[in-house]
């Protein structure tokens, strides 16, 4: 009987479902807009409004794959600070905030000057965080209900589908109350918070349990009761996963409306500034590190089109024009410096792989090599996310399976990579606060 690891990818703006076989080949895959609501002028999720879109998903996915073999193990991934509250008969109490409304400007900065645990969870206390929503919806929610948990919203489905709560350890990671090297809560921050009852955390790969005879991809006929349920994990580093799953030691660089670089170690590595310390997705490694530039937001001042026209080759040769590609080579210096200190923060050298929306630009990734003057691939499987979440699931299941992924080589100019060389150098203070503090 053939069988297939599936993905769910619980996005910002679409939630998707991947089907892979054994051999890492996209058997299927499937869309739809994230379902939003509006209460009191501010956006909410319906956390049953998500669960019915991604059954019908996985419905549409297995139609595509034939409605033939098992779906052996299924993870999700996606958001990381979304999350409800649930009954003790896990149906949700309320809706979803999510991460990127900013209503808990005020929380954020009283957890931040009262309770500062930076050094140990890696992220500040910023409004989107968990934990400033948990503080939020303690003066201005309903109480919880008697034997309330919190759940993520990316966890849902199989919390859903299993009848085990449970929170995966990468959103866990996302709440900034997780210590990210002792691998437990940071109580003093759960009680700054006043976080309500958690459920276990468990690690990208874990096993929650077998899917529920009543469950939705039971009664479908895509999977059964030894179908098994895999905690995923955070959005990025689960596309990084399935990268890192065909290349071992990839640095992988998400490059959309902002940029993301992440890399994993097998060892510790060294606090840096700039760098932010989260949880490593791979099986085996012990960190990991990110940046994030804004990257969209540093050509605010340009209209969309242009930069559009830009990547595509086909700007007018006007005054604008280098004044944007001078930022295009600035963003790349930029990232530059993020490789140095993760070098330099301990993470090994690796190639670098390059993905997201951006990243379609052959303009740009050679633009990119040559400034960074290294090599780099540009992967062409779109799906990233909910690839590497059918990949962890196989991992759940006890396969290790390595997708099969189409990449184009950029290779620098060795002229044009050293005169940047030289540039970056010159202004290696001017690239440091962007680094630092980001576009203004």
């Amino acid at each position: 009987m053939q069988r297939f690891y599936c993905g769910i990818d619980l996005g910002t703006t679409n939630l998707k479902v991947l089907l892979c076989d054994e051999a890492g080949h996209v058997a299927a895959k499937a869309s739809c807009p994230t379902p939003r609501q509006e209460r009191d002028g501010a956006p909410v999720t319906d956390p049953v409004e998500i669960l019915t879109a991604i059954e019908a998903l996985l419905d549409d996915a297995w139609s595509q794959a034939g409605r033939g073999g098992r779906i052996a193990a299924i993870a999700s991934a996606g958001v990381g600070e979304d999350g409800f509250l649930v009954g003790p008969d896990l149906s949700p109490t309320d809706l979803s905030i999510p991460w990127f409304d900013r209503r808990a400007e005020a929380e954020a900065a009283e957890l931040a000057a009262c309770c500062d645990v930076t050094a140990l969870s890696g992220i500040a206390f910023e409004p989107t965080r968990t934990a400033t929503k948990w503080l939020w919806l303690a003066r201005h929610g309903a109480a919880p209900p008697a034997g309330a948990l919190w759940l993520a919203l990316t966890d849902w489905p199989l919390v859903a589908w299993s009848g085990r709560p449970v929170m995966t350890e990468a959103l866990a990671a996302r709440t900034a109350c997780w210590d990210i090297a002792r691998r437990e809560w940071i109580n003093a921050a759960l009680r700054a918070a006043k976080a309500p009852p958690l459920p276990p955390v468990l690690p990208a790969g874990a096993v929650i349990g077998p899917l529920l005879e009543g469950s939705f991809p039971v009664r479908l006929g895509a999977a059964d009761t030894g179908t098994l349920a895999v905690c995923g994990g955070h959005d990025h580093p689960t596309a990084a996963a399935a990268i890192r799953a065909a290349h071992p030691g990839a640095i992988v660089d998400s490059l959309g409306t902002a940029e993301l670089l992440y890399a994993e170690a097998e060892a510790e590595i060294l606090p840096a500034e700039a760098l932010v310390r989260t949880i490593p997705s791979g099986p085996g490694m012990v960190a990991a590190c990110l940046h994030v530039f804004e990257f969209d937001r540093y050509f605010s001042a340009f209209p969309p089109d242009r930069l559009r026209a830009e990547l595509d080759g086909t700007a007018p040769q006007d005054a604008v024009t280098p004044r944007i590609r001078a930022r295009l080579e600035t963003a790349a210096m930029v990232a530059a410096q993020v490789l140095t200190r993760m070098e330099a923060a301990g993470i090994p050298p690796g190639e670098l792989f390059v993905t997201g929306g951006r990243a379609r630009s052959d303009r740009l990734m050679q633009l990119r090599a040559d400034v960074l003057g290294r090599a780099i691939r540009r992967v062409e499987e779109r799906e990233l996310c909910g690839l590497g979440a059918a990949i962890i699931a196989a991992s759940g299941a006890g396969q290790a399976v390595a997708p099969v992924l189409k990449t184009r080589l950029f290779t620098p100019d060795a002229g044009a990579a050293t005169a940047h060389a030289a540039e970056c150098a010159r202004r290696q203070e001017e690239i440091t606060a962007l680094l630092l503090h980001g576009p203004r």
